[in-house]
């Protein structure tokens, strides 16, 4: 009897834990992961800097004007931007994907964690059977 009452007082506990400050965690824990990720990947710099030149490479004017000069130093310092939107856009779709799958995979978890109390003895259960099948 002592053993029962002690797994139905740990049960509640665990119950009490889960739907209350287990939930909240998860969660937390969860933004943290797209905090990370968001920061990883820069994101908030690469929009910044969609259109500036790769690593601030570009052409600087010499003294006077000439105008082949200008022809060409335009040419090359639009190559250089359109090169750094390319792999900013490509940094950009990485850190973009990456949050979409913390999404589903975050999502996913949550509803095990959220169902655990069944979740949890089923998995365990319909593991146990495939070891006799």
């Amino acid at each position: 009897l002592y053993i029962c009452m002690n797994t139905l007082a740990l049960g509640a506990l665990y119950i009490h834990w889960l739907y209350r400050d287990g939930t909240r965690e998860f969660l937390r824990a969860w933004m943290n992961y797209h905090w990370f990720a968001y920061h990883f990947f820069s994101m908030p710099v690469l929009f910044g800097t969609f259109f500036a030149p790769w690593r601030r490479m570009q052409e600087r004017p010499g003294r006077g004007f000439d105008p082949e000069a200008f022809a060409q130093r335009l040419v090359i310092n639009t190559v250089l931007r359109v090169i750094g939107m390319i792999i900013r856009s490509v940094f950009l779709i990485i850190g973009m994907t990456s949050q979409v799958i913390l999404f589903l995979a975050g999502g996913f978890l949550f509803l095990y964690f959220f169902t655990s109390p069944i979740s949890i003895p089923v998995t365990f259960l319909t593991g146990f059977m495939f070891l006799f099948v």
